[in-house]
C-alpha cells in the first residue's frame, strides 16, 4: 500500500507540510486502493468511483430533504416535524460529506507518495474531483433552497420561521463545506508542489470569476 500514514493530524503538523483532516472511518483506506496505486489505465476510474461518494452525499441529502418536505401537510405541526427531520438528515449528511472529503484528499496524497502515477495526472484528477463536487452543489442545493423558501412561506409563524432558518443554515453549509474542501485539496497540492500553472483552484461550478 506504500507509505503508511499513522496519523493524519501528525502528518499535517509537520512544518512545511500540508494540513490534513482525519480520514479515519468506514471506507478508508479504499478497497480499490491497490488498483489505484498500481497506476496505469485504470487508476483514475478507480479513484473516481471512490470519490463519487461525495457527489452521492450531496445528491442524496438534497433529494431526501425535498422528499420529506413534500410529504408534510399544510398545518404548522406537520411542517415543523418535517423541518426537524430535514435538519437531522442534513446534519448527518454533512458529517458523511466531511469524512468522505477527508478520505478522498488523503487518498490522493498517498497516491502521490507511491511514485507510480505522474504528478500531472494526479493534478488532473484532483481538478476533476473538485469540479465533480462543486457541480453537484450547483445542480442540487439551489433547487432545495427554492423549495425550502416556498415551503416555509406558505404557512408563517414564529416557530416555523425559526425552524426554517435552522434548515436554511444547514443547506448553506453544504455549499460551504464543498467549496472549502475543494480549496483545501488544492492548497495541499500546491504546498506539495503540484499546482495549477497560475496557482489557483478551478472556479466553482456556477460561480463567475472576475
Amino acid at each position: 500500500m506504500g507509505e503508511k500514514f499513522d496519523s493524519a493530524i501528525e502528518w499535517g503538523a509537520q512544518p512545511g507540510h500540508p494540513q490534513f483532516a482525519d480520514p479515519t472511518g468506514p471506507g478508508f483506506p479504499a478497497a480499490q486502493y491497490a488498483q489505484m496505486a498500481a497506476g496505469g489505465a485504470g487508476w483514475r476510474q478507480a479513484f473516481g468511483s471512490y470519490d463519487q461518494r461525495r457527489v452521492g452525499d450531496v445528491v442524496q441529502m438534497c433529494n431526501d430533504a425535498r422528499e420529506r418536505l413534500a410529504q408534510a401537510g399544510n398545518d404548522e405541526g406537520s411542517r415543523l416535524a418535517a423541518l426537524q427531520d430535514v435538519d437531522n438528515r442534513l446534519t448527518a449528511g454533512l458529517r458523511d460529506l466531511q469524512l468522505h472529503g477527508n478520505q478522498s484528499e488523503m487518498t490522493l496524497q498517498m497516491l502521490s507518495r507511491e511514485g507510480t502515477i505522474p504528478h500531472a495526472d494526479l493534478q488532473d484528477e484532483a481538478r476533476a474531483s473538485a469540479k465533480r463536487l462543486t457541480k453537484s452543489v450547483s445542480d442540487n442545493v439551489g433547487p432545495l433552497e427554492a423549495f425550502l423558501a416556498e415551503f416555509v412561506g406558505n404557512v408563517r409563524s414564529r416557530a416555523l420561521d425559526a425552524a426554517g432558518s435552522r434548515v436554511e443554515e444547514a443547506v448553506n453549509r453544504i455549499g460551504e463545506l464543498a467549496y472549502n474542501n475543494a480549496a483545501q485539496l488544492y492548497r495541499n497540492i500546491r504546498e506539495r508542489g503540484h499546482t495549477e500553472p497560475d496557482g489557483a483552484p478551478p472556479a466553482a461550478a456556477g460561480v463567475a470569476t472576475a
